[in-house]
């Protein structure tokens, strides 16, 4: 089973005192009772059975479900999360960098290395291949920069995690994996993969799609690289950003 985090919500009572005069309201003033606020969490659960035979179970008592399987698009509805965790509150922090905290993600699993390396062995395109000077030039740079990032993550300190959930930001475009800060050779940020991403890395396409999120936020954490979120951006495939284009757009980089 995996968990799919979706959202969450504040709540809280809000006090509003009315001032009139006879009958015409004069004004209000509003305030909102902090001691009163709790979260609401939103997920879906996605079944993956271990055989054609194995059957979808019903909702899990105290939280969980209904769940669905991975092909079933049309029901994955919100579920509330009755379970109490702060897990689900790391896209709401108001900055990557605390976002990137001991309760937002985790050590990749050895299972996690292994796919992260043979994503890269298998389905990184060689740059002889390339036959755009361009697209050959920017590929290259994205490969010198997610080497050193797995390098240094070896040798140095780990700067590859995998996300404790799969997260979006409300005021962001969905994303597979996220950065803590914009990085350099001098000064690399770390980065998460969204465990949706490390978890079907077991295909040719869900390998392909880690090695894009490998590419991706290396170009961020150690390249420097930056892109516009914007929705025609991103649409796109970032047509318009160097590196980024020949990542998405193009597929340059990736076989």
């Amino acid at each position: 089973m995996i968990r799919h985090y979706l959202w969450s919500i504040r709540y809280c009572d809000q006090d509003v005192k009315s001032y009139y005069q006879g009958d015409v309201l004069l004004g209000q003033e509003v305030s909102w009772d902090e001691e009163s606020c709790f979260w609401v969490h939103y997920f879906w659960d996605e079944w993956e059975p271990g055989s054609t035979d194995e059957e979808i179970p019903g909702t899990y008592p105290g939280g969980g479900g209904p769940f669905h399987s991975p092909t079933d698009d049309q029901h994955r509805t919100p579920t509330i999360d009755t379970v109490p965790s702060d897990d689900h509150l790391c896209e709401h922090l108001d900055s990557l960098k605390q976002r990137h905290n001991a309760n937002c993600v985790i050590s990749l699993s050895r299972l996690d290395s292994i796919r992260i390396q043979d994503s890269l062995v298998v389905y990184m395109r060689p740059l002889y291949q390339i036959t755009d000077t361009l697209a050959r030039r920017e590929c290259d740079s994205l490969q010198t920069w997610m080497y050193a990032v797995r390098d240094f993550s070896r040798d140095t300190f780990p700067l590859v995690w995998r996300g404790r959930t799969d997260s979006v930001k409300a005021t962001k475009q969905p994303h597979d994996a996220e950065s803590a800060d914009t990085g350099s050779a001098a000064g690399p940020q770390t980065f998460h993969i969204d465990p949706k991403i490390l978890d079907k890395a077991n295909t040719p396409v869900g390998k392909k799609d880690l090695l894009r999120a490998y590419f991706h936020e290396s170009a961020h954490v150690w390249g420097g690289r930056m892109h516009s979120d914007s929705q025609q951006e991103v649409a796109s495939g970032y047509a318009n950003t160097p590196y980024f284009r020949s990542l998405h757009a193009s597929a340059a980089c990736i076989l």
